[in-house]
């Protein structure tokens, strides 16, 4: 399912905590894993404020060899088993990191939800969130501790139990087929979670008819006939209430230990589960893949 994964490092405890994982999933899919670097080389240093000097060449050159030294004992110490290409690059990280993803035919990339940096509680990182808008390959990001600044490592072993956010629009069609060849891969059990929307605006019942049952028997209808078309047989749970805190409320409750859901570069509909990938990375207990 994956051939190439990429791995990009900054070398705090947020990166390296994940590289467990990465390793996992590398080695169940005969993956190669581009370890990556994104080196922001500075121009001028501040010797004193009024008299920023210039940074030579060498000393950049003492930068980058630093950076290299550094990828390699990473990949030592953490990517041991598993085929590893180290790759250094320069710039803007998020942008360095999108172009390489759309230059290279990477099938997985693999991130915390922040690295090094100012972070707050319910935030994504900056430059997660530039990749998860402008990459096109699937992304997995770690689970989000943002009380923690040395977060235990992540699993060592691909998924087994996962939970799947779908809101049967057309585009779920694509995210269940992904989750079917990965469940088929890893033999993970597979549930796929629908959150019907609470409308606060209606009454509960109105002419005789209980909306909320009334939508969870369509949304279950709609199920049946996507699992149909798609030669799926997943279980299935609908619960009417946020979509990000059903998807949550369902991991805990499955122990799952991935969550997929759709991205569609996030531009998709209000209603859509979509639009709630940020939410559904804050909140989830475990890592979520977006596709």
């Amino acid at each position: 399912m994956f051939q190439r994964i990429l791995f990009p490092v900054d070398f705090s405890p947020r990166s390296t905590s994940i590289a467990g994982a990465v390793r996992a999933y590398a080695a169940a899919s005969g993956a190669e894993v581009y370890l990556t670097h994104v080196l922001e080389l500075p121009e001028l240093v501040m010797t004193m404020p009024e008299f920023p000097a210039y940074v030579p060449p060498d000393m950049q050159a003492v930068y980058r060899d630093n950076a290299k030294l550094r990828l390699e004992r990473c990949a030592a110490d953490y990517l041991g088993g598993v085929t590893v290409r180290h790759v250094l690059l320069e710039g803007e990280p998020a942008s360095q990191i999108a172009q390489f993803v759309a230059e290279n035919r990477i099938d997985l990339l693999m991130i915390p939800t922040h690295g090094v940096g100012g972070f707050r509680r319910f935030l994504i990182g900056s430059t997660t969130a530039k990749i998860l808008h402008d990459v096109r390959c699937p992304v997995w990001t770690a689970v989000h501790d943002d009380d923690n600044d040395n977060p235990p490592p992540h699993a060592i072993r691909s998924p087994k139990t996962v939970v799947c956010g779908v809101d049967f629009a057309p585009s779920s069609d694509a995210v269940i087929a992904y989750t079917d060849v990965l469940a088929r891969r890893t033999g993970a059990h597979v549930t796929l979670v629908h959150a019907v929307p609470k409308i606060s605006s209606r009454p509960t019942n109105y002419m005789d008819v209980d909306f909320d049952a009334h939508m969870t028997q369509e949304a279950r209808l709609k199920a049946d006939e996507v699992q149909a078309r798609l030669g799926t047989s997943f279980e299935v749970t609908i619960v009417p209430g946020d979509p990000a805190e059903v998807l949550r409320q369902a991991a805990v409750e499955k122990g799952a230990d991935l969550a997929i859901v759709g991205r569609s570069h996030l531009m998709e509909g209000f209603a859509s589960i979509q639009s709630h990938t940020y939410d559904v990375i804050n909140k989830c207990p475990c890592p979520v893949l977006s596709v």
